[in-house]
């Protein structure tokens, strides 16, 4: 009987530490843009904000001064070494502004990819 509820003991304890490892990891970072913006469909402006993202697939959270401006989804890529610094690249709107499409931050394995709408 005592084997049998110490096997069962461990037995929860392997899948509770298990179930955790599917968990996202969630980020707060930086960013600082230097003219307008647009994300996903909103158009932001030159200045500083917070980016909140997750290491999955899921929807990129803006923030200026804790309100949201701005959301889009967006999917990981893994990169071959983590970042060395922060980066973003644009790509041209049909309105002729530089739309948001990478976003890389310094350490981190993986980018996020900005899907388009």
């Amino acid at each position: 009987m005592r084997k049998l509820l110490v096997r069962s003991s461990l037995a929860l304890l392997v899948l509770a530490l298990l179930s955790t490892a599917g968990f996202a990891k969630d980020y707060k970072k930086s960013w600082t843009i230097h003219e307008k913006v647009m994300v996903g469909q909103q158009v932001i402006e030159k200045g500083n904000y917070t980016v909140k993202f997750s290491d999955q697939n899921g929807e990129l959270i803006i923030l200026r001064d804790g309100k949201e401006v701005a959301r889009a989804p967006y999917e990981i890529v893994t990169l071959a070494k983590p970042s060395q610094t922060d980066l973003s690249s644009y790509t041209s709107s049909p309105e002729g502004m530089k739309k948001l499409n990478r976003l890389e931050f310094n350490g981190l394995p993986f980018a996020i990819s900005i899907k388009a709408n």
